[in-house]
């Protein structure tokens, strides 16, 4: 079961793939390509975005979606069956298997699930840091394990 964000997310994806568009106008370059039945590694699928957007394009496409955040799963899941040739894989991409801790960034209460690490160190950059910051002053992290 979906909840209201997830619903929304969905939502969004369906309004996306019923206008043909592309989430993110760097996507657009994708269109001087000349292979019409590309394979695509969607590797940190996120919340669909890329899916739709790479169906828009090329509609033919083999794509495999890799997400290894739990909380997007339900999503892409669903937007996964609406095109024979996706598919969605319920983990990361390494140099080994391994179940690693995943931190999400909480800022106020907010959870930034686009932000997620299996570094935590990654978060100590300045830029990082400085970006956080902008969200609110209160930073904390949940962490569960990943399969990678």
């Amino acid at each position: 079961m979906l909840d209201d964000t997830q619903q929304n997310e969905l939502s969004q994806a369906r309004a996306l793939k019923a206008g043909g568009s592309v989430h993110d106008s760097d996507f657009e370059c994708f269109r001087n390509m000349t292979c019409e039945e590309p394979t695509i590694i969607d590797v940190g699928a996120n919340r669909d975005q890329s899916i739709v957007s790479f169906q828009a394009i090329f509609p033919q496409a083999i794509v495999d979606s890799f997400e290894a955040n739990p909380f997007f799963l339900p999503v892409l899941q669903d937007v996964g069956k609406w095109y024979e040739e996706v598919t969605i894989h319920t983990y990361g991409l390494g140099f080994t298997e391994d179940t690693l801790e995943f931190y999400v960034p909480v800022v106020d209460g907010r959870a930034y699930l686009e932000e997620g690490s299996t570094r935590r160190d990654s978060f100590e950059f300045d830029w990082v840091k400085e970006r956080l910051a902008s969200y609110g002053t209160t930073l904390e992290f949940d962490i569960f394990p990943v399969e990678i």
